[in-house]
């Protein structure tokens, strides 16, 4: 049981460390557009909506990674 608890904690971790990133990249989308910089890939509302979805699913990922790691340990 431990490795899986301590495999649980390391995706819990990773789910964590993912969520700032996507934040960054969900954020550049306006900073793009006030220096007029027209790019492919961040250039819809698609993206903007995509990378929230995937912030919310990462933060559920890791706040039940989290928790059936501390639940295995018990």
């Amino acid at each position: 049981m431990i490795p899986i608890e301590k495999n649980l904690k390391e995706l819990a971790k990773i789910a964590f460390y993912f969520i700032p990133i996507v934040f960054l990249l969900a954020i550049s989308n306006p900073v793009l557009a006030f220096f007029h910089i027209n790019s492919p890939l961040f250039s819809s509302k698609l993206w903007m909506q995509s990378a929230t979805i995937f912030i919310v699913i990462l933060l559920f990922c890791g706040i039940l990674f989290s928790a059936l790691a501390e639940r295995l340990k018990k």
